[in-house]
């Protein structure tokens, strides 16, 4: 009977740990999510007309399992989002950005996905992406935007993401994307000009006029001495 009563008691205790972990992620994946975009760049004001374009790719949904799992929108559905690495995020990001058109390149109806948000930082350098739901976002910057000389590498965000240090499920970001200015090029100078001395000298040089001038003086005095004999 004892022993019964304990088991009763330890499956309440299981159910209950199950139905907690189950209510966690439950709430992490509904709750508003958030991203904070930060720019880690020394002159601002070059950059404070920047666009960052942000587009979820993925939406966030609960299991039978009760675990996390991220579904690839339509335009993506071929791909895989869950089990993320750094190794896999170059090949990724690739496959995601080389599917999307540039809003205003055509019309809007026509978009193969449209931007959640678009935004310019603040004077902080700072970009607050804000009610969002949870889910994969892709943050970018198209190339032809001004600054078109400040590049920017794309980045994947996750909605909820676990925070191992505090061991919990967090529905805010902070990123920092890689920026790079691109140094302006010199203009091409003209190599100068090599003159190949195995080419034909077309023009007349310089040298013969003296040795004309003496040439001419001789037969000026011969012509002058017969001349003289014949008289």
């Amino acid at each position: 009977m004892k022993n019964s009563k304990k088991c009763g008691i330890s499956f309440f205790f299981i159910c209950m740990l199950l139905i907690f972990a189950g209510s966690t992620s439950v709430v992490a994946a509904d709750q508003e999510s958030s991203v904070c975009v930060k720019f880690n760049l020394s002159d601002m004001e070059k950059a404070s007309n920047t666009q960052i374009f942000l587009y979820q790719v993925a939406t966030a949904q609960i299991d039978e399992m009760g675990n996390l799992h991220m579904k690839p929108i339509k335009l993506y559905e071929d791909l895989v989002f869950d089990h993320y690495t750094e190794e896999h995020a170059p090949e990724l990001l690739e496959q995601l950005c080389a599917r999307l058109q540039h809003p205003g390149t055509v019309p809007e109806e026509e978009l193969t996905l449209a931007p959640v948000s678009v935004k310019k930082p603040e004077a902080d350098g700072t970009i607050a992406f804000q009610h969002l739901n949870p889910g994969v976002y892709l943050l970018m910057k198209w190339k032809d935007t001004e600054p078109k000389k400040l590049k920017m590498l794309p980045m994947l965000v996750y909605l909820p993401n676990y925070n191992q240090q505090s061991d919990r499920w967090e529905n805010t970001a902070t990123v920092i994307p890689k920026f790079d200015w691109e140094q302006d090029t010199k203009p091409n100078e003209k190599p100068p000009t090599v003159t190949d001395s195995k080419l034909p000298q077309t023009g007349m040089v310089q040298w013969p006029v003296p040795v004309l001038v003496f040439v001419g003086l001789l037969l000026i005095a011969f012509g002058y001495g017969c001349n003289h004999r014949e008289r």
